[in-house]
């Protein structure tokens, strides 16, 4: 999912920063700067940073029934710049049911809200 952020890109990425950190539920693992790894490769790249976030009980969850998925767990946003503007963008729940043989899972519905009201909240829209 990528959607146009109506801040710029600092902004954008200390709403999620802030929204992430705020929220009890979910932990922030990490915070990477691409552009600053491609710096120290001397090369250049546009501001590009990705949070990796996720909450412990609803990975657990999905991984009770296809332990595969775990790859593909913890939720991740990218927040970068295009022609000036910044976008945000996060793999959907439905890529996860597409991927894996989840038998059972409850939490799916629940997941889906919550990556959908953090991005809306990051973009300065309405859940």
């Amino acid at each position: 999912m990528i959607s146009p952020s109506k801040y710029g890109y600092e902004s954008t990425v200390s709403r999620l920063e802030s929204l992430l950190e705020q929220n009890e539920a979910l932990s922030l693992f990490t915070k990477i700067k691409y552009s600053k790894n491609a710096e120290k490769a001397s090369l250049e790249l546009s501001e590009v940073r990705i949070l990796i976030f996720g909450n412990p009980k609803q990975g657990a969850l999905l991984m009770q029934s296809d332990q595969l998925s775990g790859v593909d767990l913890r939720h991740k946003m990218l927040v970068y710049k295009d022609k000036n503007k910044a976008k945000v963008i996060y793999s959907s729940i439905n890529y996860l049911k597409s991927r894996y043989q989840f038998k059972a899972v409850k939490n799916l519905p629940e997941m889906k809200k919550y990556l959908k009201t953090i991005a809306s909240k990051v973009l300065g829209r309405k859940s």
